[in-house]
């Protein structure tokens, strides 16, 4: 699109353990994008935290004048890529995230690198100028708009409709503006002449409440809930496809990244099986190939799969 604003940039280094040191990072360049300065911070060895081999990657947002402490870059499309040579260690984008002064970076996590010491990163990054918007620390409005989702899930006051995970379900009570504003597939739904519009209840189904608890928890914060560390195999994957269904791409990323980070011996067919549902998404199709990669090399791992075929 011609009014579309754009960014491009690649970064390159060697990486050498006598050199880079577990946890600190070689940052690029700085580049102008939507009214910020963007640069990357890339872990050649990972951080102080990360007990595997990885490279972590951090692409930070700052405003270019320093007295803006709000501002947005609303519906963000991204893609970040890993090469070592002709090689692509991964690629991951996004589509509509909002970066804002309360998110201000985009992290990607290439696992199992190798020995390779030559790190490619590739960004590219999209949004409509007209949804960029840099506001300055006056606008108490712009403040309240940020702050108000978690505040609601805290004390949830005048509630108007109910969210639930089946028809026999009490639900959760919500905001149907909270949930409009969240997603264009609930704004579609809670605009229209649909029963949901009318009866003031949403049904979700194939989902459990705990999940949907978590589900909802995430629509009022924005952030991963805690709560989801505590979900099976199965409610992740339940997650997962609400996330998939009401336009939730980081919720998928999020719970993706859960189920590769927890696969054993004994769990390893099941999970391949969640994550191959939405293997059309880059970061997912990524997680399956780490968690192939696992496979190759670890026989307990192996001898799990066979064990089913």
């Amino acid at each position: 699109m011609a009014d579309e604003l754009s960014l491009y940039f690649e970064f390159q280094f060697e990486r050498s353990k006598t050199r880079h040191a577990k946890g600190c990072p070689v940052q690029s360049a700085k580049y102008s994008f939507a009214g910020c300065n963007i640069f990357l911070d890339v872990y050649p060895y990972g951080s102080e935290e990360d007990a595997a081999d990885v490279v972590r990657c951090f692409l930070r947002f700052a405003p270019s004048h320093s007295g803006e402490q709000f501002w947005s870059i609303p519906s963000l499309f991204w893609r970040i890529s890993f090469w070592c040579g002709k090689i692509e260690w991964q690629s991951t984008e996004l589509d509509g995230q909002t970066i804002a002064h309360d998110k201000d970076f985009i992290q990607v996590i290439c696992r199992n690198p190798g020995q390779s010491r030559k790190l490619h990163t590739e960004v590219h990054l999209w949004c409509d100028p007209k949804e960029c918007c840099d506001v300055s620390k006056s606008d108490s409005a712009k403040r309240r708009r940020v702050d108000y989702g978690a505040a609601l899930w805290e004390d949830m006051k005048f509630t108007d409709m109910v969210i639930c995970s089946g028809e026999e379900s009490q639900g959760f009570p919500c905001h149907r503006a909270v949930l409009a504003k969240s997603s264009e597939v609930f704004d579609r739904m809670l605009s229209s002449e649909m029963k949901e519009s009318s009866e003031r209840r949403l049904v979700l189904q194939n989902i459990c409440e705990e999940t949907l608890k978590v589900f909802l928890e995430y629509i009022y914060t924005g952030c991963y809930p805690s709560a989801g560390a505590k979900l099976s195999i199965t409610q992740l994957g339940e997650l997962m496809s609400v996330g998939e269904m009401y336009s939730f791409p980081m919720l998928v990323l999020a719970a993706g990244e859960q189920l590769c980070a927890a696969v054993s011996p004994t769990n390893v067919p099941t999970i391949l099986g969640q994550l191959r549902k939405f293997r059309h998404r880059p970061c997912i199709q990524g997680f399956i190939s780490d968690i192939t990669q696992k496979i190759k090399e670890n026989p307990d791992l192996l001898e799990a799969l066979v064990a089913i075929c």
